[in-house]
C-alpha cells in the first residue's frame, strides 16, 4: 500500500518561489510570557541562513528525537539571521544594471526569466520575531487510482531501503484526491471556520514519484490499492509527463441560506512537477482554464511557465488571457509579461479598496475571489495591440467591475451620445439583500449636455416593519440641456405650435411603492403610492418617449385599498405637483366602497358601489388647452360644425357623492341564457359647471341573451395546414339597453378622466390642426375639417355609445341594441398521445342599432361595425385582420369613418421574424404599409430591417436597419435609422467583447435614456 501525504503548506511568510527551508531541531522558539498553552502542533523553527548539512532532515520528516532542553530566551540575532516570519534579504541581482539606472528603480520591469530573482508585486506583512503561530493540522485525504486509457498501469519501484522511495508509472495514470473535513479560517475573527470540499484529479501518460516516509510493507509490485486514506507523515512528489491534466473542483459555503460557491479549474501541460503534499507545481507550456459563472466560455490563461505556489496561488510568465470559442487562436486576448492569480476567501473590496459591508448589519462581507494581477499588459485584436497599461488588477469573477452597461450612438436630436451605467453598491462597497438594485447613470449628449441620474429598485418583506411584501423603485435623472438644436427647442416631430420656455436644467424625480399591510385568506389591505416631478412639458416625451407613450400617468397620489370576501373599499389622496400642461383632477380625498356578486336567494345577483369625494379639476393652462368637438342639436342630425372649447374641461372644485346599484337575474330558457338587469345611479355635485349644486338621477335597464351551437367535423384532415379534425363553436349574443338621465353630461365637470395624459395631450394638440391635413398632391383634405369639428370623434360621446358605465361624469340617456357573434374553428396539434386543442381560426363580429338615431347616433340607425379575424396557419405562422366602420352622413362625397388592417406574422426558433401589415384609415386617406424583418443568416450574422411607408402621402415615415455579427470573441453591431416626422437621422456602431455582453446584456441596447 502507498500512503500519500495530507497537504501541508510551506513555511508561512517565506518566498513562495524559494526551496523549502531546512529546520534545525536544536533551535526552538520558546513561548512568550503570558501566552496561553498552544494546541498540539508541530513547533515553528528558526532558520539559520547557512546551508544545512547534506544529511539534515527535511521539514516534513518526522521530528528528530532530541534531548529536551529548558526553554530559554532567544538571544538577539545578528542582522543576517531571520525567523520564518520575515523575508530574508534579497540576493544581489545577477544581471548588471543598465547604464545610469539604479538597481532599485521601482519602474524597472521584473526579469523575464522566472529563475532569476523576482520583485514582489506588493510588500508582504512581516510578523515580529519570536511570534508563536499554531499551524493547522492537515485534512484527511482519500486517494483513488486508475488507468487512463483502459490498460493496466505498470509500476516500478526503487530499493525499499531508500528514502524517499522512488517509483515509475507508465501506460497512463489517473489519481483522484479528495480532501474531506477541510476548513479555512474566516477573515472575520469572530466567525467560525469556513467548510471547504476540494477534489483534485491528476492524469498523465507517465509519472515518476518520490514518496517520503513510506513504509516498506505499503508498497507492492502491482501498484497501490484502488483507494487509500493517507496519514499526516507521508509526502509525495510527482513528475508528470505526456498530456498532463490537473483538474481542481471545490465547493465553499458562502453563508446561511446561500448556495455554496462552486469553482473548477483545469491545468494542462506537457510536463508538470507536482508536490502533492504542499500543492506546489511547475508546468512547462501550461494552459489553465477557469470556469466562471455567467461567462459564455471559460477563461483561459496560457503561459510559457506556470508556477503553483500553493493551493490558491499561481504565477505565470509570458502569458495570454482570453475567453473565446476558438481556443487555439482567439481573436481578442490580453498578453502580459507576468501575472499572479490568487484565489482566496477574504473580505471583498471594491475598486477603491473599501471593504464591502452588509447594508443591514454593517458587517464586512466575506466571499471568494480570484484576483489576477498582471504587469506590462497589452490588449490585442488578432495579434495587433490596441491598448497598453503597465499594471492591471482585476477579479476574474467580475471583470466588468461596477460597470453595468455601455452604449453610444449619434443622431440629430441628441448628437453624439455616450451612456454609462454603474452599480452603485459596488462603487460604495455595500452588499444589500438579494431583492434590490441601485444603478448610477453618467451620460453625455453632445447636442444637449452632460446628464446624471440614478435608479433604485427594491422588493421583499418587511421594509417598514409590517412584516409583509413590498416593492417599488426610486428614480431621478437630470441634464444640463444646452439647447444646441436649431431654434433651441425640442424636436418632437410635426407642428407643435407655440412652445413654452424650456429650462436649462431639466429632469425628473419619481418614487413608486406598493406595500402589503395585512392578508388573511380573502381579506387583505394594501397601499400603493407615487410621487412624480417633471421639470417641463416636453421632457418626458423627448427623453423617455417609450414611457410617455405606454406607461401610466405621471401623477402624485397615495391609495389605500382592501377587501374582505366580496366587499372592499379604497381611500385615494391625489395632489399632483405642478403640471400646467396636463388636464387633471386632484382628489382630496376620494373614498370608495363596493360589493360584488352578492347572491340574493339564488335568484338574483346584487352589485353596489358608493363614492364620497372632493375633487379639484385643473385644466391645462398652457398650450395646448382642452378643445371640444362641437355641440350637437338633438333635433338636427347634421348640425356638426360648431367649434368651441371643451365645455366639461374647465376649472372646478366640487364635492361629489355617488351611489350606483345593479341587479341581475339570469336564467336559462332552453339553449338560451337570459339575463335581465337594471341599473340605478344617484349623484350629487356641490358645484356643477354653472357654479350651483346639482342632483342627478340615472336609471337604466336591459336584457342580455346568448346561446352557443357547435359541430364536430372529425373527418377533416390536412397535413399541409396541420389540421386533424375541426370543431366549430359559434356563440351569438345580444344586449338591449335603455337608460335615462335627468341631467346632460355637458352640465357636469369631467372629474373621472377618460383618456390618459399622453392621449389627452395629443388630442388637444392635433384636433385644431386636422382641418389643415393635405394629401400626396398637397390638397387640403375635406375630411380633416370634420375631424376637427365633428362630435363624432368626441371621447365622451363615444364612451356613452359604447355603454361605458364606470365613469360617473360620462353618463347620459341612450337606447341601443348590441349584436355580436364569436366563431371558433378548433383542431388538435401535437405529438401522438399528447395532442392539445388550439384555435385554428377565430372571427369576432359586432354592431350596434340605435332606435333613437337622431339623438344617439347622429341620424344613423346602425353603426360601430367591427370585426377581428385570426388564422393560425401553423404554430409559428398566422394571418390577422381587424376593422372598424361607422357610416356617417358627412356629404360632399367624403368617405365614411373606417379603419382596417391585415397582417402576416412569421417566426422561427432561430430568431427569424417576418411581420407585414397594411393599414387603411379614412377620412384622412392614410394607406400605410409597415414591415419588419429579423433574419438570422447564420449563427453569426443577423440583420433587422423595419419601415413604414404611407401611400396616401407618398412618403416613408420611418426606416431602421441593424446588422449584427456575433463572433467567437466579439460582437459587432452597425445600424442606422431615419424618422421623417422628426427629420432625424441617426446611426450606431458598437464593437464589444462577448465576455462583457455576458456580464451586461444591455451593452447593445441603444440609447438607454429613451427606455429607462
Amino acid at each position: 500500500m502507498i500512503a500519500l501525504a495530507g497537504g501541508q503548506g510551506g513555511a508561512v511568510g517565506t518566498d513562495p518561489g524559494a526551496a523549502p527551508p531546512v529546520p534545525n531541531p536544536a533551535i526552538v522558539v520558546p513561548p512568550m510570557p503570558g501566552d496561553a498553552p498552544a494546541a498540539p502542533t508541530r513547533p515553528v523553527v528558526v532558520v539559520a541562513p547557512a546551508a544545512p548539512a547534506a544529511d539534515a532532515p527535511r521539514a516534513a520528516d518526522p521530528p528528530v528525537q532530541v534531548a529536551p532542553v529548558p526553554p530559554t530566551t532567544v538571544p538577539p540575532a545578528p542582522p543576517t539571521t531571520v525567523t520564518t516570519f520575515q523575508r530574508p534579504p534579497a540576493p544581489p541581482s545577477v544581471l548588471p544594471s543598465a547604464p545610469g539606472e539604479a538597481p532599485d528603480d521601482p519602474f524597472q520591469e521584473p526579469p523575464i526569466s522566472p529563475f532569476l530573482p523576482q520583485r514582489p508585486f506588493a510588500p508582504e506583512d512581516v510578523l515580529p520575531d519570536g511570534t508563536r503561530v499554531n499551524l493547522p493540522t492537515a485534512a484527511p485525504q482519500y486517494i483513488t487510482y486508475g488507468p487512463r486509457y483502459g490498460n493496466q498501469t505498470k509500476f516500478q519501484y526503487g530499493p525499499s531501503t531508500e528514502n524517499p522511495r522512488r517509483f515509475v508509472a507508465t501506460g497512463g495514470l489517473i489519481v483522484k484526491i479528495v480532501y474531506q473535513g477541510k476548513t479555512i479560517p474566516s477573515p472575520n475573527p469572530l466567525a467560525p471556520p469556513i467548510p471547504v470540499y476540494e477534489e483534485v484529479e491528476l492524469g498523465a501518460d507517465n509519472a515518476v514519484g518520490w514518496i517520503h516516509g513510506a513504509k516498506a510493507e505499503d508498497l507492492g509490485g502491482d501498484g497501490p490499492p484502488p483507494q487509500t486514506k493517507t496519514d499526516d507523515k507521508t509526502e509525495v512528489e510527482l513528475y508528470l509527463q505526456g498530456n498532463v491534466v490537473i483538474r481542481t473542483m471545490s465547493e465553499q459555503q458562502q453563508g446561511v441560506g446561500k448556495p455554496p460557491q462552486k469553482m473548477e479549474q483545469v491545468l494542462r501541460a506537457q510536463e508538470i512537477y507536482y508536490d502533492v503534499s504542499k500543492s506546489k507545481a511547475l508546468a512547462i507550456c501550461g494552459n489553465m482554464e477557469l470556469n466562471v459563472m455567467g461567462f459564455p466560455d471559460n477563461v483561459r490563461l496560457k503561459a510559457d511557465e506556470i508556477w503553483q505556489l500553493g493551493k490558491n496561488e499561481y504565477r505565470m510568465f509570458r502569458n495570454e488571457v482570453s475567453s473565446s470559442k476558438r481556443q487555439t487562436d482567439p481573436g481578442l486576448k490580453m498578453t502580459t509579461r507576468q501575472s499572479v492569480l490568487t484565489s482566496r476567501t477574504a473580505v471583498r473590496r471594491n475598486i477603491f479598496g473599501f471593504p464591502y459591508r452588509n447594508l443591514k448589519t454593517g458587517e464586512t462581507e466575506v466571499g471568494f475571489e480570484r484576483i489576477l494581477t498582471s504587469q506590462s499588459v497589452f490588449v490585442r485584436i488578432f495579434d495587433t495591440p490596441i491598448f497598453w497599461e503597465p499594471r492591471n488588477k482585476t477579479d476574474v469573477n467580475e471583470p466588468m467591475g461596477p460597470l453595468k452597461s455601455l452604449s453610444f450612438g449619434n443622431d440629430q436630436i441628441f448628437g453624439v451620445q455616450l451612456y454609462l451605467t454603474w452599480d452603485m453598491y459596488k462603487l460604495l462597497g455595500v452588499r444589500p439583500g438579494d431583492n434590490s438594485r441601485w444603478l448610477l447613470h453618467t451620460d453625455y449628449l453632445s447636442l444637449r449636455g452632460p446628464a446624471f441620474g440614478s435608479d433604485y429598485d427594491y422588493s421583499g418583506p418587511d421594509l417598514f416593519g409590517f412584516g409583509r411584501q413590498q416593492a417599488g423603485f426610486f428614480r431621478f435623472y437630470g441634464i444640463d440641456d444646452e439647447h444646441k438644436l436649431e431654434g433651441g427647442q425640442d424636436n418632437l416631430g410635426g407642428d407643435r405650435g407655440p412652445e413654452p420656455f424650456t429650462p436649462h436644467y431639466r429632469g425628473r424625480v419619481q418614487w413608486r411603492h406598493t406595500q402589503d399591510l395585512y392578508e388573511d385568506g380573502t381579506t387583505y389591505v394594501r397601499a400603493n403610492g407615487q410621487i412624480e416631478y417633471l421639470s417641463d412639458k416636453n421632457y418626458l416625451e423627448q427623453y423617455y418617449n417609450q414611457e410617455y407613450n405606454t406607461m401610466p400617468n405621471q401623477e402624485t397620489f397615495m391609495d389605500l385599498y382592501g377587501a374582505k370576501g366580496n366587499t372592499g373599499g379604497s381611500l385615494l389622496f391625489e395632489q399632483n405637483l405642478a403640471r400646467p400642461w396636463v388636464t387633471e383632477t386632484n382628489w382630496l380625498p376620494k373614498a370608495d366602497g363596493y360589493m360584488i356578486g352578492q347572491n340574493l336567494f339564488d335568484v338574483a345577483t346584487y352589485n353596489a358601489k358608493a363614492s364620497v369625494a372632493y375633487g379639484q379639476l385643473r385644466p391645462a393652462s398652457i398650450y395646448p388647452v382642452p378643445v371640444g368637438q362641437g355641440v350637437v342639436n338633438p333635433q338636427v342630425a347634421n348640425n356638426l360644425l360648431i367649434t368651441n372649447p371643451s365645455p366639461q374641461d374647465v376649472a372646478d372644485s366640487t364635492g361629489r357623492l355617488d351611489f350606483m346599484q345593479k341587479l341581475d337575474a339570469p336564467f336559462d330558457l332552453g339553449p338560451f341564457r337570459i339575463d335581465p338587469y337594471g341599473i340605478v345611479d344617484m349623484t350629487y355635485y356641490s358645484q356643477d359647471l354653472a357654479g350651483k349644486s346639482r342632483d342627478r338621477f340615472y336609471g337604466g335597464g336591459g336584457v342580455r341573451e346568448s346561446f352557443t351551437v357547435s359541430r364536430l367535423y372529425d373527418e377533416v384532415y390536412n397535413e399541409l395546414f396541420n389540421v386533424h379534425g375541426l370543431y366549430h363553436k359559434s356563440t351569438w349574443s345580444a344586449n338591449f339597453y335603455a337608460a335615462h338621465s335627468d341631467t346632460s353630461y355637458t352640465l357636469l365637470p369631467q372629474m373621472d378622466r377618460l383618456n390618459d395624459d399622453a392621449t389627452d395631450y395629443e388630442h388637444n394638440l392635433v384636433t385644431p390642426r386636422e382641418q389643415t391635413l393635405t394629401d400626396a398632391n398637397g390638397r387640403v383634405l375635406a375630411g380633416g375639417y370634420y375631424l376637427s369639428n365633428s362630435p363624432v370623434f368626441d371621447p365622451q360621446l363615444l364612451a356613452i355609445r359604447r355603454l361605458v358605465l364606470d365613469r360617473v361624469d360620462t353618463l347620459d340617456s341612450i337606447q341601443e341594441l348590441q349584436l355580436s357573434t364569436n366563431q371558433r374553428l378548433q383542431t388538435k396539434r401535437g405529438f401522438p398521445g399528447a395532442e392539445h386543442t388550439v384555435d385554428w381560426m377565430t372571427l369576432d363580429m359586432s354592431m350596434a342599432l340605435f332606435p333613437n338615431a337622431n339623438r344617439d347616433n347622429f341620424g344613423q340607425a346602425a353603426g360601430m361595425f367591427e370585426y377581428k379575424y385570426l388564422w393560425h396557419i401553423g404554430d409559428r405562422t398566422s394571418i390577422s385582420s381587424n376593422g372598424w366602420y361607422d357610416p356617417r352622413a358627412f356629404g360632399n362625397g367624403l368617405a365614411d369613418v373606417r379603419y382596417a388592417d391585415i397582417g402576416l406574422n412569421f417566426t422561427r426558433p432561430d430568431g427569424t421574424l417576418y411581420q407585414v401589415t397594411y393599414r387603411y384609415t379614412d377620412p384622412i386617406d392614410s394607406r400605410a404599409l409597415q414591415g419588419s424583418i429579423t433574419y438570422a443568416m447564420s449563427r453569426r450574422y443577423k440583420v433587422s430591417f423595419s419601415t413604414s411607408y404611407d401611400f396616401g402621402l407618398n412618403q416613408a415615415q420611418t426606416i431602421q436597419m441593424t446588422f449584427l455579427r456575433t463572433g467567437a470573441d466579439m460582437t459587432a453591431q452597425i445600424g442606422f435609422s431615419y424618422n421623417a416626422i422628426q427629420q432625424n437621422f441617426g446611426f450606431q456602431i458598437a464593437f464589444l467583447p462577448n465576455l462583457a455582453l455576458a456580464q451586461s446584456p444591455n451593452l447593445l441596447s441603444g440609447a438607454p435614456v429613451l427606455s429607462r
